[in-house]
């Protein structure tokens, strides 16, 4: 791929075995973790808060031109305790200029999030000016729904009740949250955005607690550049984490990806948290492949439509006209 024109969406897939894959090394999500290295060279992945094991979400293999990281894959561990602190997801890179003779997943039992078996994570690649396409598409949408509202007669109470309305919905619009709703579904459930460039920029969950990364590789102290977002759309697909409060995760890695002694090398994770309040929720019943963003719209939805059902008159417009 060309990271300056294209970026990489993952989905999640059904796999009967997923060593089963066209690329040289496995990308997958939950079951057993398969090393780049013999595990016999680094510790136990452990939460830095409780000390517990932590669990395997996810691995990609992310090769770059380097030849210290022709073959570099990146693994994404959390902790089910300690879900609220930004301590609690820890992402590390392994990299080889060589394949290892055998694929073996780790022999270590405490890594599954889940008895579910692990899934597949294909791709599909989509070209920045598609991406660009796509924004301005919700912008447009935006102002057809403002002249229609406008084309509206009203009497004078119902003019000024839909002034005070839309002030205050333009004051606590997330544009954020609208675009990155807009690509969960027009990609649907794609669980993964990926485009290591330094031009690149993630997309941001809401427009609350953006962070601005200030992280330095420890090597060569340049700072860490955006590499890949997780998609809260992942825990759609395992009821352990389906009640978590996090909107995304976003990684920044060593633009060089550096070399070093140790065979883990962890990268910086950022956490946007989620702070809508969402509905109780069975985890014995829950459906799959549905989003929160999907349930975070419905909410929306439905306190529209009582704003309008409460302020409705014999000659006001239908509920459409939002």
């Amino acid at each position: 791929m060309n990271p300056e024109q294209e970026v990489v969406l993952g989905y999640l897939d059904e796999t009967e075995n997923v060593l089963e894959c066209d690329d040289d090394f496995p990308s997958f999500a939950a079951g057993l973790p398969i090393f780049l290295h013999d595990e016999s060279s680094f510790n136990e992945i452990k939460c830095t808060i409780c000390k517990n094991t932590m669990k395997f979400l996810l691995q990609i293999y992310a090769p770059l031109s380097f030849p210290h990281a022709f073959h570099r894959v990146l693994y994404v561990f959390m902790c089910l305790t300690c879900t609220r602190n930004p301590q609690g997801i820890r992402v590390f890179r392994m990299q080889s200029k060589q394949l290892p003779q055998q694929l073996k997943p780790s022999k270590n039992q405490d890594y599954l999030i889940s008895k579910q078996p692990p899934f597949a994570i294909s791709t599909e690649t989509i070209s920045i000016k598609e991406n660009n396409e796509k924004l301005k598409q919700i912008q447009l949408s935006d102002d057809e729904d403002n002249q229609q509202i406008q084309q509206i007669q009203y009497n004078k109470e119902e003019f000024d009740e839909l002034q005070d309305f839309e002030k205050e919905a333009k004051d606590n619009v997330d544009k954020s949250f609208l675009i990155y709703q807009h690509f969960v579904m027009e990609y649907y459930n794609h669980i993964l955005r990926y485009c290591f460039h330094s031009k690149t920029t993630p997309m941001w969950f809401s427009d609350k607690k953006q962070v601005t990364p200030n992280e330095t590789c420890k090597i060569c102290k340049k700072q860490k550049q955006f590499e890949f977002q997780i998609n809260n759309s992942i825990s759609s697909f395992y009821k352990e984490i389906y009640l978590l409060d996090w909107g995304a995760l976003y990684v920044y890695s060593c633009p060089f990806s550096c070399q070093t002694n140790e065979a883990l090398v962890e990268e910086t994770v950022y956490i946007q948290f989620d702070d809508l309040e969402g509905e109780a929720v069975d985890t014995q019943n829950i459906q799959p492949q549905l989003s929160k963003p999907q349930k975070q719209n419905h909410k929306k939805n439905e306190q529209q439509e009582q704003f309008q059902s409460k302020n409705k008159q014999e000659d006001s417009f239908e509920s459409d006209d939002w």
